[in-house]
């Protein structure tokens, strides 16, 4: 007999970490919109509080949480297969990415680590054993409108740019396009892609097109392994105001191009560290989708969790400029977000049909 212990049925579960969900606190808390070296932040910050705000180590805090499957079996002998999906019948499993199931607590006890789940989902499991005995069918939710990290086993800051709901009401599609870091490179170190991680991207997320956005990775070696059928695109681009007018506006409309296809979906794009140049073009898609403001701010701002030095949505006033300077050069959008980008990316050459197909098909 096999018998479900966790998660207990019905329960809703947060894939985000205690660094995760602190960082949020601190950000409805007006604590992103202050200097980093500002002296009253420490008022906020409870004593012997490991900082994860500064992230000053910079410890990779930008993962999702590891949720550990647990069931009893009478029978330690058998071979178990976990199996998790969003249908009911099973009729598919789920794009998450699963550990090895291993014994605990005197061999009866069994646990599987799980992570990469999506946002308002409703999860189903079950425990399937070589002799075809089955446990009975759990489930449990995910909380809707959260940031979703995703774990890739050597890289950090990669995020899924769906999930959050408009400033309308309607959610933006899970699945399609991820934001992050460099993925390889023959000069650089700070990460290295596992082969663990290139499965992930593969089989799990389903990656179909790869866009890096570094102009210095002209002529690098930026691939290595078997990358399968995920097309590598060089897109260079530069970050937030200068990307509006001269030569970077037409580079942004080529990167745009490529982002705006379905076609391209499941897409990743990066630049170096997943903050300025990835940010902006983030940006631009948030913007695009129309996403409240304080979501777009934290978008950027949550970098600060990763590998690489703190990012602040305020600091030197580059992001704030760059709004500012769409509303001035499209005053008929009235301030409105969505459509100043709009106006923007039709100024540079992307076609209107392309933009509504982008909206139709990633606005749910």
């Amino acid at each position: 007999m096999i018998k479900p212990v966790y998660p207990e049925n019905g329960a809703e579960i947060s894939f985000l970490t205690p660094a995760f969900r602190e960082f949020i606190r601190r950000q409805k808390a007006g604590l992103m919109d202050l200097h980093p070296d500002d002296e009253s932040v420490n008022d906020w910050i409870p004593e012997g509080e490991e900082n994860s705000f500064y992230n000053k180590a910079k410890a990779n805090l930008s993962h999702p949480a590891v949720l550990y499957f647990r069931w009893e079996c009478d029978d330690p002998a058998r071979l178990m297969d976990l199996e998790i999906s969003e249908d009911a019948d099973f009729s598919a499993p789920s794009p998450v990415t699963a550990g090895r199931i291993f014994a605990m607590a005197g061999e009866r006890t069994f646990c599987c680590p799980v992570t990469n789940f999506r946002g308002g989902k409703r999860y189903f499991w079950r425990v399937v054993a070589d002799d075809g005995s089955r446990s009975e069918v759990r489930c449990f939710t995910t909380p809707a409108d959260e940031v979703r990290p995703l774990f890739i086993d050597g890289c950090s800051n990669v995020r899924d740019i769906g999930g959050r709901r408009t400033e309308d009401g309607r959610t933006v599609r899970q699945g399609m396009i991820y934001r992050g870091v460099e993925l390889e490179d023959d000069e650089v170190r700070d990460h290295r892609l596992t082969d663990r991680g290139r499965r992930t991207f593969i089989l799990e997320l389903g990656i179909r097109t790869d866009l890096d956005l570094r102009e210095e990775a002209g002529g690098r070696v930026v691939r290595t392994g078997d990358w399968g059928d995920v097309r590598y695109v060089l897109r260079p681009c530069e970050s937030w105001g200068r990307t509006l007018s001269g030569e970077w506006a037409q580079r942004m409309r080529d990167v745009m191009e490529v982002v705006l296809d379905p076609a391209n979906y499941p897409l990743y794009f990066h630049c170096y560290a997943g903050a300025d140049r990835t940010g902006t073009v983030g940006t631009y898609l948030d913007c695009l989708l129309g996403l409240p403001k304080e979501v777009i701010k934290f978008n950027f701002s949550v970098t600060s969790l990763s590998c690489f030095d703190k990012r602040n949505w305020t600091l030197h006033g580059y992001r704030e400029e760059f709004l500012a300077d769409l509303d001035r050069m499209y005053p008929e959008a009235g301030g409105v977000r969505s459509e100043m980008i709009k106006a923007h990316l039709l100024a540079i050459g992307i076609k209107k049909k392309m933009i509504d197909g982008f909206l139709d098909f990633m606005v749910e």
